[in-house]
């Protein structure tokens, strides 16, 4: 009888413990959802407020290219105005971003990581690996026209922005660290596909590598049997 009575309070303890971790997942999947919802308030906001900065950006350069003279507007008002919409382009993707990790959080872990964590690595990938490296690239061959701005409208009278050559610096350091990482990434996936004969691979190369391996395995024995 007694230890009947120990079963049973053993397994009461045991439940009991069940619903404690359960309510402690609960409450834990409850806060990062709450705080997904932020992030993605946030970031819609952050897209409102960047898709306005574009909106305006590109409707006084197109303002601008009609009101002043030519030499005016390309040395004082085009590159300036291009490398702003340039910035705000990237932290308008940023927010997108942003803005789909949250979706992803708010769906379950589960659901974003089997179907939709692919695609999502890949659009940084390609947005803030390639494209921003390549564009910052760009910005610092022509640093000449964006780095310098007039002053008072003046295309004769030019000063250095430091800070501009800053920030394309920073991003191209950003852009070309996210290429390498993926590309990394990328370029040994392949190699293993290749080594293991997968679709994704290539056969050639996947029979070349196991070529070279063999041969120089059956080197290294050769000469260990020689030292012996």
């Amino acid at each position: 009888m007694d230890d009947f009575l120990d079963y049973n309070v053993y397994n009461d303890n045991n439940n009991n413990n069940i619903e404690d971790v359960n309510n402690y997942e609960d409450q834990s999947n409850n806060t990062e959802r709450l705080s997904a919802i932020f992030v993605l308030i946030i970031a819609i906001t952050l897209l409102v407020l960047d898709y306005f900065s574009l909106y305006y950006s590109y409707d006084y350069l197109m303002y601008a290219s009609h009101k002043y003279p030519f030499e005016t507007f390309d040395k004082c008002i085009k590159y300036q105005s291009l490398t702003e919409i340039f910035f705000t382009f990237f932290a308008f993707m940023a927010a997108i971003s942003a803005g789909l990790m949250a979706i992803g959080i708010i769906m379950g872990y589960e659901l974003f990581f089997e179907k939709f964590l692919v695609t999502f690595l890949n659009f940084n990938y390609y947005i803030f690996g390639l494209l921003l490296l390549s564009s910052s690239i760009v910005g610092l061959f022509y640093y000449n026209k964006i780095c310098y701005d007039c002053i008072g409208r003046n295309p004769k009278e030019m000063e250095f922005n430091l800070s501009t050559m800053i920030c394309l610096i920073l991003i191209a350091t950003v852009g070309g660290i996210i290429t390498f990482i993926f590309s990394s990434v990328n370029a040994f996936e392949y190699v293993c596909n290749c080594i293991k004969f997968t679709k994704d691979g290539n056969y050639f190369l996947g029979k070349a590598f196991w070529k070279y391996a063999l041969t120089r395995n059956q080197g290294n024995q050769n000469l260990h049997e020689r030292n012996e």
